[in-house]
């Protein structure tokens, strides 16, 4: 990450919300299902758990927002190299700062 950040914009995350749409909560008494899984964060790109994938708007809103905030965040970035280039109220108008070399 520290080389990379010397040549182009580098960001990092951590998806850590738990919803409805990243499919955990249809593993009722499963251990380990209380946290966020791998790769949870796709559900909120790409559409719904599999096999109940449709309308967002069948699952929370707070599922839906996460979704939509998550869409700003991804398409920011591949347009501008930057998940926040602007102020942005969707995104309570966080600053996702880059990484760089020092910090």
């Amino acid at each position: 990450t520290e080389l990379a950040s010397k040549f182009s914009p580098v960001y990092l995350y951590q998806f850590s919300y738990q919803g409805v749409m990243d499919g955990l909560s249809y593993l009722p008494n499963v251990t380990g299902t209380d946290s966020v899984a791998h790769t949870a964060e796709l559900k909120y790109l790409f559409g719904g758990v599999e096999g109940h994938a449709g309308d967002p708007t069948d699952y929370p809103e707070s599922d839906q927002l996460t979704m939509k905030r998550m869409l700003v965040l991804w398409t920011n970035f591949i347009k501008y190299q930057n998940p926040t280039p602007n102020s942005n109220p969707l995104l309570e108008n966080i600053v996702w700062p880059r990484v760089r070399g020092d910090n």
